[in-house]
C-alpha cells in the first residue's frame, strides 16, 4: 500500500513542480502508471506502453570483476534495436573499479557502440515504434534474467523504427 501511495504522492506533486515524472518498477503494476523494468532481457512483442532493460555490459556481474567475460559490441547493438522497435529502452550498466576507472574492455565495448550509433542514431535516438517491431524467423525470449539465451539475429531479420517522416 505504501508504494501506491508514493505514486500516487510522485504524480500528482509533478503537476506542482512542472516536472514530467516516472516511476519504474519490475513487475506487478498496471503498464499505463509505470515504465516496466525487464531485468537482464527482453520482450517478445511490442507494447503499447514504454518499457526498458537494464542490463550490463559484463555476463554475470553488475560490477567490475577481474576476468569478467563481456558482451560483444555487436550484441548489445543486437538487443537494442531490437528493444527499441518494441518500444524500449536500454539502460546499460558498466561497472568501474574501486579507483572508479573503467576498464580498456569496457571502453572498447562502448566506443563501438558508439560508432554505431554515429552511422545509426537516427533510428534509434527520438524514434518511435512503427506499425509492427519487426520479422524475420529469430524469436527472442521473453523475461527477466534471459540475456543468456542468444537468440542469433540473421540477415532475414528486421527491426523497425520511424522518425521525422523516415522508416528505418
Amino acid at each position: 500500500p505504501y508504494f501506491n501511495k508514493f505514486m500516487a504522492y510522485y504524480y500528482n506533486n509533478s503537476i506542482d513542480w512542472g516536472r514530467g515524472v516516472v516511476v519504474n518498477t519490475k513487475h506487478g503494476y498496471p503498464t499505463n502508471i509505470q515504465v516496466g523494468d525487464v531485468e537482464r532481457g527482453k520482450l517478445d512483442k511490442m507494447r503499447k506502453y514504454p518499457w526498458q532493460t537494464d542490463t550490463s555490459v559484463g555476463k554475470h556481474s553488475w560490477c567490475y570483476t577481474d576476468g569478467e567475460e563481456n558482451k560483444t559490441p555487436e550484441q548489445i547493438v543486437h538487443d537494442l534495436i531490437d528493444i527499441v522497435s518494441k518500444n524500449g529502452c536500454l539502460l546499460l550498466n558498466v561497472g568501474p573499479k574501486a579507483d572508479g576507472t573503467i576498464s580498456q574492455e569496457d571502453r572498447n565495448v562502448l566506443l563501438e557502440i558508439g560508432r554505431w550509433l554515429k552511422v545509426n542514431g537516427e533510428a534509434v535516438y527520438g524514434s518511435r515504434v512503427w506499425r509492427k517491431y519487426g520479422e524475420g524467423p529469430t524469436k527472442v525470449v521473453e523475461g527477466q534474467f534471459t540475456d543468456r539465451i542468444r537468440k542469433h539475429f540473421t540477415p532475414r531479420d528486421f527491426r523497425f523504427t520511424t522518425a521525422n517522416g523516415y522508416l528505418y
